[in-house]
């Protein structure tokens, strides 16, 4: 079948309200790994023996994390979503029969309320739709290939469906994907403090982590 992963901007975080089938991604990848879990797993009591005779249903601390081949499309949202302050300008005129470019610019900021999103992720036959997602890190790594990227998510909760059953169905969004060519190595440079690096560099590779505090958003 097919194992993909797509995102859409929330207009409230953790909206549940919002059904299944208004679930409409900004961007569409095919990605080397997709990975969701709600980790609920229950609370057991064993009493004075060793056979378990109590549970409850645990704390739900869902993440999950994907990673795929880099395109411009992509990178555009997960910025946006591990940085948010984000610019967008019409960049130099093109030459004749070019389409327009534009600079994307994304800055930090301290105490920043980051923007959450809608996510729909397919391994194989089952599809979930996830609520309240919020990137937690970013990685980028490029070397003599191509440029990937990686992202630790926490999010609220989860939808699923397995598709062919229930009238669950999946189409990869032609309009999304028609486009996404992966970024290579030759396509990046990188200045440092305003200037290039010294020498010649072979591969480069960033991480960045937003440090949520999962626990401190469950309870009092």
């Amino acid at each position: 079948m097919d194992r993909g992963f797509g995102l859409e901007l929330e207009e409230t975080y953790g909206d549940t309200t919002v059904s299944k089938s208004n679930f409409d991604p900004d961007f569409w990848c095919q990605a080397d790994e997709v990975d969701f879990k709600l980790n609920d797993e229950p609370v057991t009591r064993s009493g004075g023996s060793r056979m378990n005779k109590r549970a409850r249903a645990g704390i739900m601390k869902p993440d999950g994390s994907t990673s795929s081949d880099a395109d411009l499309q992509q990178l555009t949202w997960y910025f946006r979503g591990f940085l948010d302050n984000y610019v967008c300008a019409t960049g130099p005129t093109p030459s004749s029969g070019h389409t327009q470019t534009y600079i994307h610019e994304f800055y930090g900021g301290e105490g920043k309320e980051l923007p959450s999103f809608r996510g729909i992720a397919v391994f194989d036959m089952l599809k979930k739709y996830l609520y309240g997602m919020l990137i937690d890190q970013l990685k980028l790594d490029v070397s003599s290939d191509v440029l990937s990227v990686g992202a630790e998510w926490i999010y609220k909760t989860e939808k699923a469906g397995i598709i062919g059953q229930a009238g669950e169905t999946f189409t990869e969004p032609d309009a999304l994907t028609n486009e996404n060519i992966f970024v290579m190595f030759y396509d990046i440079a990188l200045k440092l403090n305003g200037s290039a690096l010294d020498g010649v560099s072979t591969t480069f590779s960033y991480t960045g982590n937003n440090n949520h505090d999962v626990d401190g958003t469950i309870g009092l």
